[in-house]
């Protein structure tokens, strides 16, 4: 049982080798739980020789509600050295937060890869990147994304950023931005791309009457290739008409 606390439990699963017939041990699975019931730990070892291995081990930690708050699979090699941890951490609604990946580098476990995750109070993703460790012991982005939202909860603008080796930093690859009126109505979009000398952009804009009927339609594209620019409106009226007999 964990040295910290005696109400913890463990339970030990074994497998057999079926061409035996002493029915030999040939994998074991422990399985660890606080006093909750919560998962602490997960190992299992295979038989090396005479010995019992560790092959890899799970292990999870959680807040004062019972929540997951953390998550790392830890791998080992015949001498029982950590060749490499994968590790995650989550809010209190099971979302991840933050990545880590470490592996043996010149003998020497080292943090080789690393994202991390934004929300908003609503649970909106608002940002998220990862990160590498090049062989020159540099990191650089391998994705890196905005998100942006209104009151209303919808999403007014995502931006994708793309690494630069060269200048060693991001820039904005492609970038969608939304306006919205009281209504919900889409007033406004944008969507901007980076083709490799400058933006191409594609606008759009709308508007409309109290009663939700479109009024005005703009587009405007601007490219490498062409320009076009275009304004519409738009303008209703009632018909009425008369199924009253003809008197004459």
């Amino acid at each position: 049982l964990h040295v910290r606390s005696r109400r913890q439990r463990q339970m030990c699963i074994r497998d057999s080798s079926w061409n035996d017939p002493n029915w030999t041990p040939n994998t074991r699975q422990l399985y660890e739980y606080d006093e909750n019931g919560n998962l602490l730990s997960y190992s299992y070892y295979m038989i090396n020789g005479s010995e019992w291995q560790l092959y890899w081990k799970d292990v999870y930690t959680y807040d004062s509600s019972n929540n997951q708050i953390s998550l790392s699979y830890n791998y080992y090699d015949a001498e029982g050295e950590m060749t490499s941890q994968s590790y995650y951490e989550y809010n209190s609604v099971g979302q991840p937060t933050k990545y880590e990946y470490k592996e043996l580098r010149n003998g020497v476990l080292t943090l080789v890869e690393q994202g991390q995750y934004v929300y908003n109070s609503e649970n909106k993703q608002t940002h998220s990147e990862r990160q590498l460790l090049d062989e020159n012991g540099k990191w650089y982005y391998t994705f890196y994304y905005d998100y942006g939202y209104n009151s209303q909860g919808k999403q007014t603008s995502y931006e994708a950023y793309d690494w630069d080796a060269d200048k060693e930093d991001l820039y904005l690859n492609v970038g969608y931005y939304y306006e919205f009126d009281d209504n919900g109505h889409r007033t406004y979009y944008e969507n901007k791309q980076w083709n490799g000398t400058e933006y191409e952009i594609s606008i759009e804009k709308y508007a409309y009457d109290e009663d939700d009927w479109l009024t005005y339609s703009e587009n405007l594209e601007d490219n490498s290739s062409y320009y076009r620019h275009s304004i519409e409106t738009y303008s209703y009226c009632l018909l009425y008409t008369s199924d009253a007999a003809d008197d004459s």
